[in-house]
């Protein structure tokens, strides 16, 4: 999180980690950034990788920025992103294993199912990524 960026754990943990990076400001495209966003928005990048390499192992992270969804509904576009940690083995937290069945190739195949976590799960996620940064 900062005073330009909101970070937020994705619903779908498919991936352990995935998470959603918002402007707080509505921009319509990355091209609107200024150069303080644009240098904000590596530092906010930089941590949340730090966090998920650091609490749950990830090898590397999937940055996206499609929009296609609100261009799809007929909807303004809104700059954020979509940070998903890849794994090249399974990952077992708070009871769950999660796997990423696709690595190293695009993530998105279908290929691992959806896991849709509970409150109580997305906040010991947030915990275990807090908690890297200490470490």
């Amino acid at each position: 999180e900062s005073d330009l960026y909101r970070v937020e754990l994705n619903p779908n943990q498919q991936h352990l980690g995935r998470a959603f990076v918002g402007l707080r400001e509505h921009k319509s495209t990355i091209s609107d950034l200024n150069d303080e966003e644009m240098v904000e928005w590596l530092r906010v990048a930089r941590e949340l990788e730090g966090q998920m390499k650091r609490a749950f192992g990830a090898v590397s992270i999937n940055w996206l920025c499609l929009m296609n969804d609100a261009l799809r509904d007929g909807k303004e576009t809104h700059v954020h992103w979509h940070a998903v940690p890849r794994y090249n083995r399974p990952v077992t937290f708070n009871g769950h294993v999660y796997t990423d069945s696709a690595y190293p190739r695009q993530y998105n195949t279908g290929s691992d199912s959806s896991y849709f976590a509970t409150k109580d799960e997305i906040n010991a996620i947030t915990r275990a990524m807090q908690k890297s940064n200490r470490e």
